[in-house]
């Protein structure tokens, strides 16, 4: 009777070893650790998740011309590439027919929502500034404001923003990209920033010239040793949109 039992108690015993070993929670926490990528394989997976996502825009816009998906790409693609980037991504897309805004401000959202889903996030900010200053609010209350939403979206891991209408903004509070757009002390490093700009020129594709001369006219009380280093960084990157047919306005743009 008690060889019976020591029998049965070996047989309990390494039948529970066994299942301790099968449902070890470490055991199966090594596992995962072991097929995670690493920081250099996501980068690349990332990198290539930006190019097909751009070819697929590229395809649904197609009066952008070459240029126009260059300067995007390279803006964007730094940050990616980079172990440790140095600086934000910084673009600033330019609308220069008057009552086009609409492919302005879709066009944006698309190239925004396609950084974000090549990190595999989907809730990218989009803030109308515009609608901001319509507020009422001073300049630095808004500056706080707008500061407090970038914080708060980039420091939980979001990876793009898109701001519309830059050029609404007053001058004292635009001052915040001063620090948010700087190439060595920006709070948030691997990020994408995208500004919607709307000229009013008859040239088809303003210099570099003309869209600074427009902004040191709306913002007329920066003096230029202030203004210069705030347009060095955000308009570094200008990528000037076309007029699209209806057919993509609808399909695309809901318009």
């Amino acid at each position: 009777m008690d060889a019976q039992f020591i029998f049965i108690a070996c047989i309990a015993g390494v039948t529970l070893l066994i299942l301790a070993v099968i449902f070890n929670p470490f055991r199966a926490q090594r596992t995962v650790l072991v097929v995670e990528p690493s920081a250099k394989l996501w980068r690349q997976i990332v990198l290539k998740s930006l190019e097909g996502e751009f070819e697929t825009l590229r395809g649904k816009f197609a009066q952008q011309d070459r240029r126009f998906w260059s300067i995007v790409m390279a803006a964007t693609k730094r940050v990616v590439q980079d172990e440790h980037p140095v600086q934000p991504a910084v673009l600033m897309l330019v609308s220069t027919e008057v009552g086009h805004s609409g492919i302005l401000n879709c066009l944006a959202a698309h190239i925004t929502d396609a950084v974000g889903r090549s990190h595999n996030l989907t809730n990218s900010l989009k803030i109308d500034l515009n609608s901001m200053t319509l507020s009422g609010k001073a300049p630095d209350a808004l500056k706080l404001e707008l500061d407090d939403l970038l914080s708060n979206t980039f420091g939980a891991g979001n990876k793009a923003a898109l701001l519309y209408n830059i050029q609404d903004l007053p001058s004292r509070t635009a001052m915040l990209f001063h620090s948010y757009c700087d190439n060595t002390n920006a709070p948030f490093k691997d990020i994408t920033l995208t500004f919607t700009f709307q000229l009013n020129t008859a040239a088809s594709s303003p210099s570099d010239e003309e869209i600074e001369d427009h902004f040191a006219m709306i913002w007329s009380d920066l003096d230029k040793d202030t203004l210069s280093p705030l347009l060095s960084r955000i308009a570094n990157s200008v990528a000037i949109v076309k007029p699209e047919t209806r057919e993509t306005m609808r399909i695309y743009c809901n318009a």
